[in-house]
């Protein structure tokens, strides 16, 4: 055999291994418990984590700015860790301040499963664009995972490992100008978390390694809610990941805890090309990212019509509870018995 195809025949067998275990971590009734922890008229048009996403949010203007307001107040509210990234860049249309959130879990742990999206949309000179899959219901996913796995990520005993979400401004380009004018704040964040951070513990321990290197998988999440999406497996070195969201879809479907029998991913073929993305810094810089973007893309791409009329709701509840499951079996978060009602404490009741 050539020594090539030793190599693919290792990285297919570990991919098969990643698979197999994220599959079979969780029970059918911890699935379940967590699948009812859906409340879908959160993620509605009106309803509140999308709605406050569903507005022309441009870097630099005023619905920018009250989208990062928006996302700060959720993250407090939630109680996570908030940092911001915020620069100033000079673009094709003049000088553009951006503002990166960052929204963690638990700050101590040194390893992060890291889940993002961008919350800016595009300028567009004579049309009013919204980008409702672009990037609004991908951000308004990552508050209804947040949010819904909270209780359990304060259960989860390893302090190893924590979740960690990004906001990213600046995803898309002003003029079309090519790599230099586009994914400005990821581009940014990447460079940044390069740098070992300013106040450290003494010694060779992973709290004092750069950001960067603090990342064990970065699942970043693009163009999602119109119908029929399709989910590519686009890097080896995370088609493991890719192919135990496959797998858990399965699971969800035999259980029917999914709308759709028809599945998202294309577990048949490799995807061929390249997409410019947030991901690309990362990619760069040997971040193991698993892209959650389907292709080919919504047919309202970069037009007015993707708006809240191209949302299929079924959809993006389907994505909301594969996400929950997904993150729980990463994490080894096994939803605890509930308790009954004569144990439960005061601030459960």
């Amino acid at each position: 055999m050539h020594p090539l195809r030793y190599l693919w025949a290792a990285v297919a067998l570990v991919a098969l291994v990643v698979a197999t275990d994220l599959i079979n971590v969780l029970s059918d009734q911890e699935i379940v418990d967590l699948a009812l922890l859906s409340q879908p008229e959160r993620l509605e048009p009106e309803g509140e984590f999308l709605a406050p996403f569903l507005i022309e949010r441009v870097p630099g203007t005023e619905g920018n700015r009250q989208v990062q307001r928006f996302i700060l107040d959720k993250a407090r509210e939630l109680g996570w860790f908030v940092e911001t990234d915020s620069f100033t860049q000079d673009t094709p249309i003049g000088s553009i301040d951006f503002t990166n959130i960052i929204v963690t879990k638990h700050p101590q742990a040194p390893v992060r499963l890291v889940l993002a999206a961008h919350f800016d949309s595009k300028l567009f000179d004579n049309d009013v664009f919204i980008g409702a899959t672009d990037s609004a219901v991908p951000c308004a996913l990552l508050f209804d995972l947040a949010f819904s796995l909270d209780t359990f990520l304060d259960q989860y005993p390893d302090p190893y490992l924590t979740v960690q979400l990004v906001f990213f401004d600046g995803e898309e380009s002003f003029r079309d100008g090519g790599y230099a004018d586009f994914i400005w704040g990821s581009k940014h964040l990447a460079a940044y978390w390069e740098q070992p951070p300013l106040f450290g513990r003494a010694g060779n321990t992973t709290l004092t390694r750069p950001p960067l290197q603090r990342i064990d998988l970065m699942v970043l999440l693009d163009l999602i809610g119109a119908p029929n999406p399709s989910f590519q497996d686009y890097f080896g070195n995370t088609s493991g990941y890719f192919q135990a969201l496959a797998g858990l879809e399965q699971r969800l479907n035999r259980l029917f805890l999914v709308s759709t029998h028809r599945s998202f991913f294309n577990t048949k073929t490799k995807f061929r090309g390249s997409i410019l993305d947030d991901h690309v810094p990362f990619i760069q810089r040997n971040v193991p990212v698993l892209h959650l973007i389907p292709h080919p893309f919504p047919a309202v791409w970069h037009k007015p019509s993707d708006n809240a009329d191209a949302l299929d709701m079924l959809v993006i509840h389907d994505v909301a509870v594969l996400m929950r499951i997904f993150v729980a079996s990463y994490l080894r978060a096994h939803p605890a018995p509930k308790p009954s009602s004569r144990a439960m404490s005061p601030r459960l009741v």
